[in-house]
């Protein structure tokens, strides 16, 4: 897309009109593009790395991706205990997951708010194996209760038109039921949204960050 671009610019002189109608079909190409991308990785399962996964260090990773996103009106809380259960997960997947679901609550603040994410273990039952809690918290609009169950179907999208493509909770979904956990949603119009990925844990301490 962007070689097109050069090519179509090289050489001539346009006026204002026709910057404007070059800028717009690079923005097209580029909207595209990353259409494609997440149809392709939704249509097929990622291959994924899990390794330990400090809950701490995952939020540092995370805050610093995020804080310029969230414009001065939506406040993070975190909760990341360092020395806790780990994630036994992909670490880039995890955090990719995470910053989509910390965008997804800040559009649901258009008027600003508190976002709150927490990691804590998660009480083993019936022989399950340990898992680590990971949830994300609004003080947002909600989501009404007709559609709450469709909100991680691909394509489907409570957002206006052209602001979503109805792709980011259900990556989210899927990652976590690949990584053998499972995705909660409760959210009621009004109150805000909180979901929450179980996710596996592990007691192996997190392997040593690349040089």
């Amino acid at each position: 897309r962007f070689a097109l671009g050069a090519v179509m610019t090289m050489g001539l002189v346009m006026g204002e009109r026709e910057k404007v109608v070059i800028d717009q079909m690079r923005h097209a190409a580029t909207q595209g593009t990353e259409l494609v991308r997440r149809m392709m990785a939704f249509a097929r399962q990622q291959d994924l790395t899990p390794d330990s996964v400090d809950p701490a260090t995952l939020c540092d990773s995370v805050a610093g991706l995020v804080d310029h996103t969230l414009g001065g009106k939506v406040q993070v809380e975190w909760e990341c205990p360092q020395g806790a259960m780990n994630l036994f997960v992909d670490r880039g997947q995890l955090e990719l997951a995470l910053m989509n679901l910390i965008i997804n609550a800040r559009d649901a603040m258009p008027d600003g708010g508190t976002i709150k994410v927490a990691i804590a273990a998660e009480e083993a039952k019936g022989g399950r194996k340990p898992m680590v809690r990971l949830s994300v918290t609004d003080t947002g609009t909600g989501i009404p209760e007709d559609v709450l169950e469709r909100v991680t179907e691909p394509f489907f999208t409570t957002k206006e038109a052209g602001k979503g493509t109805g792709l980011g909770l259900s990556m989210v979904a899927g990652f976590a039921h690949q990584s053998g956990g499972e995705i909660r949603i409760d959210s009621a119009v009004g109150r805000g949204t909180t979901i929450e990925l179980l996710l596996p844990a592990t007691e192996a301490a997190p392997a040593d960050p690349a040089a």
